[in-house]
Order: structure tokens, then sequence, then C-alpha cells
């Protein structure tokens, strides 16, 4: 079992997410600073991994630019708070996991998007 799926068990969800095959980044939309990258995503939560950590208990605006349209949809935007973030076996990245607190109708139907795409 890989380290990311690992994480994966050690979490309860309601729904399952689906896991990214395309390198997407994170970035905080306040700082524009890159976080991460997307490993898996739903419409309650996300994980990204990362080289620096992700301080826990904080609120977000995030930003995921898609490498190409996907049905009109270039972005994500979504408000998420930090739930947990861990230092991987080796120490060369984190892994951080978050909840979705606030997102739109239009980023919903584009992740269902991400998931049909995936399927």
């Amino acid at each position: 079992m890989s380290e990311a799926e690992n994480l994966d068990v050690q979490e309860k969800r309601k729904l399952e997410r689906c896991p990214v095959t395309e390198v997407l980044e994170v970035f905080d939309v306040h700082s524009e600073r890159q976080l991460g990258r997307l490993v898996d995503i739903s419409q309650e939560g996300l994980m990204i991994t990362g080289r620096h950590p992700v301080m826990v208990n904080r609120i977000f605006q995030l930003l995921i630019p898609l490498p190409a349209p996907l049905e009109g949809c270039n972005e994500i935007r979504l408000g998420v708070e930090s739930l947990w973030s861990r230092e991987s076996q080796d120490g060369s990245r984190y892994w951080t996991g978050f909840h979705v607190i606030c997102i739109s109708d239009r980023d919903l139907a584009c992740i269902e998007r991400l998931f049909q795409a995936a399927g």
C-alpha cells in the first residue's frame, strides 16, 4: 500500500475521493503561494502533498488551475479548513488533508467532471 493510500485508509470519509492522475498544483489565493500538488479530491475534502507543512486548523481559499478546460471549467476555487498535516516517511514532503467548507455549484460540477474523466 502506498503512503497516500495508507493516509486515505486512516481517514474516515463519507464520500469517495477521486485520485488525480495529472499534476494539478494547489495555490493559496491570499498569499499566492503554491501549497503543493493535489493527490485526491471529493465534494467534501481533498489531500495534497507538498515540500512544506501546512498549518492545521486554518482556513484557506484554494485555487486549482486545470491544465485544459473541462467542459468550460478552467479552475477550481474552494474554501477549506486544514485538518491534519503529516511528514512523509522519508521526510521529503508533507501530506495535508482539508475539509471543504465553501464551494460554488460551478466548482462542485467541475469536481464531478473530474470524477467522470477519471472513471
